[in-house]
């Protein structure tokens, strides 16, 4: 009978480093050398080495289910990342309590406050990622309904903000002295869908905010 030859590996380039250890090979290493040096008079009692093995079935399946959700996770933001392509184009409307700036991403997005009701006074805040005020803007008294920030990416002496993370908050007062619950928004043509930090992001003008922030999508007829 022939066997035929079994064709060997060809050599490791030079200079090649070795792949780091995985937690399955670490363990099968432990248990061999243990194996290697028991005492041959005294070897290791039956159940244990059984006990060993069941320990090592659950690294293994602990890797396959690490490299399995890896993938599914994978997947999902591919997934996503296409649904999300189908906004670029349109006109969205977002929550804009936080807003990432990029003073070369494009013009700012239009800000606005939602005004439930007639206000006497609308103050708004503009604040750093250290909460640090950048600027602050009167808006004076107004209607129900939206009002225009009217912020140009600037701070209170006119120079253009860094690039970073902003937060918009609004101080709105009734006639009666009471405080009324308005909320900052902003509205425009959504350019592009990033990826930043394993987290999706609509860019909005110089702004991106996560879809989780969008209130509405509007396509023009």
């Amino acid at each position: 009978m022939r066997v035929a030859p079994t064709p060997s590996s060809p050599p490791s380039p030079a200079g090649t480093a070795a792949p780091a250890p995985t937690a399955k090979d670490e363990f099968l290493r432990l248990l061999v050398a243990q194996l290697e040096h028991q005492n041959p008079l005294d070897p290791q009692d039956g159940a244990e080495f059984v006990a060993q093995l069941a320990q090592f079935a659950n690294v293994e399946q602990g890797a396959q289910a690490t490299a399995i959700l890896s993938q599914i996770q994978a997947e999902q933001r591919a997934a996503a990342g296409a649904a999300l392509a189908g906004f670029v184009g349109a006109t969205a409307t977002a929550s804009a309590d936080a807003v990432h700036w990029a003073p070369d991403g494009g013009a700012p997005p239009d800000l606005f406050v939602d005004l439930p009701d007639a206000a006497e006074s609308v103050q708004v805040v503009i604040r750093d990622a250290n909460g640090n005020e950048v600027k602050s803007i009167d808006l004076g008294p107004h209607p129900a309904g939206d009002v225009s920030i009217g912020w140009d990416g600037t701070d209170a002496q006119g120079v253009p903000v860094d690039e970073g993370t902003y937060t918009v908050e609004v101080v709105a007062t009734a006639a009666d002295g009471s405080s009324i619950d308005a909320s900052p928004k902003l509205r425009g043509r959504v350019d592009a869908i990033e990826f930043s930090d394993g987290v999706h992001m609509l860019r909005i003008g110089g702004a991106s905010v996560p879809p989780a922030s969008v209130l509405s999508i509007e396509r023009d007829a």
